[in-house]
């Protein structure tokens, strides 16, 4: 009996679905071991490259609560020498995605010490304050530029916080305003609704829908006063189906009080 051969098309598709999966294998399990290489957050300020002595750690950690505090920003200062990828902007885009703060409202600097001993930083800001804060990164990258090229890493993180501090960090108020703006339409929306019902209430015919039309006259006799002190009577009248309802209310004459 002749053995059947496989036939070549099948091997060819066996091949085109066999080589991306062994790329995607490939390139999770690098993720997977970059992720692992990565430095883990100790809080605002993860110093692995001991820039900061006991005391200026704490100071910049303060300062780092005062700016959630007020300003609804986390900022987080990382300082290491040892780094899987030799790009600092790697380095740094990948910490924003293994800390879980890529869309948030934070701010990340990264400052990596390479091999000869020199600094480089990098600077980013999660998506939701790059909304509110545009040019966040531009300003706090430009306030720091010449200190990092100079090695005076601690002075360049407290660089960042004065930036914050001063001016920039004004536009993060955004959030709260835009907050306040939501609760003021609410309100506006609420009285709006209050005005329209007071409106259909005192105006509008409860039998048929049409608006009443008001008819003031003056009816001293009815009150038993004349002139001063006089009081008006107003009618609502419906037009089209008859309906009425009488109010009063007190209204001083524009001649104003008759000599005695």
């Amino acid at each position: 009996m002749r053995e059947l051969q496989p036939h070549s098309l099948h091997r060819l598709v066996v091949r085109v679905c066999l080589g991306p999966a062994l790329l995607a294998l490939a390139l999770c399990a690098h993720g997977l071991k970059l992720q692992a290489a990565l430095p883990e957050s100790i809080g605002a300020i993860s110093d692995y490259g001991n820039v900061l002595n006991h005391s200026g750690r704490l100071e910049l950690a303060q300062r780092a609560e005062a700016v959630g505090s007020s300003l609804g920003m986390d900022v987080y200062i990382l300082s290491t020498w040892e780094s899987p990828t030799p790009r600092v902007e790697d380095l740094a885009l990948g910490i924003m995605e293994a800390w879980g703060i890529a869309g948030d409202s934070s701010l990340l600097v990264v400052f990596l010490r390479d091999d000869l001993g020199d600094w480089t930083a990098s600077v980013q800001v999660g998506s939701e304050l790059q909304r509110y804060s545009p040019n966040l990164r531009q300003g706090v990258s430009a306030a720091i530029e010449t200190l990092v090229s100079n090695d005076r890493i601690q002075e360049a993180m407290i660089a960042v916080f004065d930036v914050v501090d001063g001016g920039y960090g004004a536009e993060t108020d955004a959030p709260i305003r835009a907050g306040s703006s939501r609760v003021l339409r609410l309100v506006t929306v609420c009285l709006a609704l209050a005005a329209a019902a007071w409106v259909a209430w005192r105006r509008v015919c409860p039998r048929c829908g049409r608006f009443l039309r008001k008819d003031v006259s003056r009816d001293p006799l009815r009150h038993g006063r004349t002139g001063w002190g006089a009081r008006s009577s107003t009618i609502y009248l419906c037009p089209k189906c008859g309906y009425q309802r009488s109010g009063e209310r007190a209204r001083r004459s524009r001649r104003g009080p008759r000599p005695l």
